[in-house]
């Protein structure tokens, strides 16, 4: 007997907010001097969009796998036309690659690695220094927003915003004030 499962959730729309959460783990100590760099340019106050950190690229270097200068490797990759099986070919020296490794103008070779952060990551970050209780986080974190509501009723309009009984009851009203001068004779 065959099961099928058919999996019908949705894709969520952040679906990298993990990786995010993972990646501010990692450089929080980066992050931190880059937003204490952003208060002193900018002030605390205009925190409400977020804020654009930089951290220096070789602060996010991570270790690679590569081979080593020793070795021996008898391989012929495919779609190579010049070596044979059993051909020596020597090792380049270090520095002596065939790529453009050259550096830009200001001498730094490695962007700054930019991206945004949100609101709430940002005082996120900036009250982990503080040690403040959760309850003064919240309050501090938190901005009132008002909405505006309509108070009363309308005469006349979509029906939500009409109050029926007391419309039924004007209309009530109305008719017996006009029937009244034929009620007298």
């Amino acid at each position: 007997m065959t099961v099928r499962i058919v999996d019908r959730r949705q894709d969520s729309k952040n679906k990298s907010s993990i990786n995010r959460s993972r990646f501010i783990q990692r450089f929080k100590g980066q992050i931190r001097k880059a937003m204490a760099d952003a208060i002193a340019r900018r002030g605390i106050r205009d925190i409400d969009s977020g804020e654009k950190i930089g951290i220096p690229g070789k602060d996010i270097t991570e270790p690679h796998f590569r081979h080593g200068q020793g070795g021996k490797r008898e391989i012929v990759h495919p779609g190579n036309d010049r070596f044979n099986t059993g051909d020596s070919v020597d090792r380049p020296l270090d520095g002596s690659g065939q790529g453009a490794g050259g550096a830009s103008q200001d001498g730094e070779g490695i962007d700054d690695f930019v991206f945004t952060l949100t609101r709430d990551e940002f005082l996120d970050i900036f009250f982990d220094e503080l040690a403040l209780p959760n309850l003064v986080k919240r309050q501090l974190a938190r901005i009132d927003e008002y909405k505006r509501v309509r108070a009363g009723y309308t005469q006349s309009g979509v029906p939500t915003n009409i109050n029926l009984v007391r419309t039924m009851r004007g209309a009530a009203g109305r008719r017996i004030a006009v029937g009244a001068p034929f009620a007298a004779r």
